[in-house]
């Protein structure tokens, strides 16, 4: 009886827990969904005029082509300057590594209008502010070190043994990176990649700072919008950021439970061994 006392205490508390962290964005929802041009909870109807706003409007349009294409160049620069660094901090002997991953990890704590502001002072100094190129540059500094954690994680979990038997059998350092290292660590690099998407999708941040006449992210301009011009059109942007963060979500945990993932090909020998 009192077993089942607190597994029924347990689940109350997991679910105030949960609605807790999703409410707002329920809400948000919602709000997005009603009719009239006021921002209203609940809603007098209900209709997706709002989304189609957003969706055709340049003024929402251009600040979300921005973040896409900044995301996606952070994606890409960050999880290759990330994969880089954990062989260096996994593999390499190199000394004082530990002190290293110290560092490079050091901008997941430290507080974001700190680490915010410095890179602002930098980009100025080196005339990147309001441009591609710094916004790009900032935000891989706090993407980097997500690529590193779950990459790093994925390769203490591969047996060096595989690696070194490719070899002996005459494969190239570059081959069995390519056919058995980069593989066997393909669940922790797909979701590397989409942390270091998301850390520069959601960003306002960093992205205030380094913000420009011609370099708006939809983060940004949201945020503007919402306390110059409120509107359901708002809850609607907002609901575009999370869908995209949702859907990245759930990639990462379809990757994490082991859920085949289109264009990711099996290691030759799990294939050879399945035979």
């Amino acid at each position: 009886m009192v077993k089942r006392a607190g597994m029924i205490a347990l689940a109350i508390l997991v679910a105030g827990e949960v609605l807790f962290l999703l409410g707002p964005t329920i809400i948000t929802v919602i709000i997005s969904l009603g009719k009239s041009p006021l921002v209203q909870f609940p809603p007098a109807g209900f209709s997706v005029v709002w989304y189609k706003l957003v969706a055709t409007s340049s003024q929402w349009t251009v600040p979300a082509l921005t973040s896409l294409v900044a995301a996606t160049l952070v994606m890409v620069i960050g999880t290759t300057i990330g994969v880089a660094a954990s062989f260096a901090i996994v593999r390499s002997g190199v000394r004082f590594r530990s002190a290293a991953a110290s560092l490079l990890l050091l901008p997941l704590i430290t507080p974001a209008m700190l680490i915010s502001l410095g890179l602002a002072l930098v980009m100025t100094s080196l005339r990147l502010a309001g441009t591609m190129e710094g916004l790009v540059i900032a935000q891989g500094v706090t993407a980097v070190p997500y690529v590193i954690v779950n990459c790093s994680i994925s390769l203490r979990n591969i047996d060096p043994s595989v690696e070194w038997a490719a070899q002996s059998l005459g494969a190239t350092p570059g081959r069995t990176l390519l056919h058995i290292t980069v593989p066997l660590m393909r669940r922790g690099l797909i979701a590397a990649a989409m942390f270091a998407f998301l850390a520069s999708w959601d960003d306002a941040i960093i992205a205030l700072f380094l913000n420009g006449p011609s370099l708006t992210t939809l983060p940004v301009f949201l945020l503007g919008q919402a306390s110059q011009n409120p509107s359901p059109a708002i809850a609607a942007a907002a609901g575009y950021l999370s869908f995209v963060a949702l859907l990245v979500f759930a990639l990462v945990v379809s990757v994490g439970m082991g859920i085949p993932t289109a264009g990711v090909a099996r290691p030759r020998a799990e294939q050879n061994g399945r035979q």
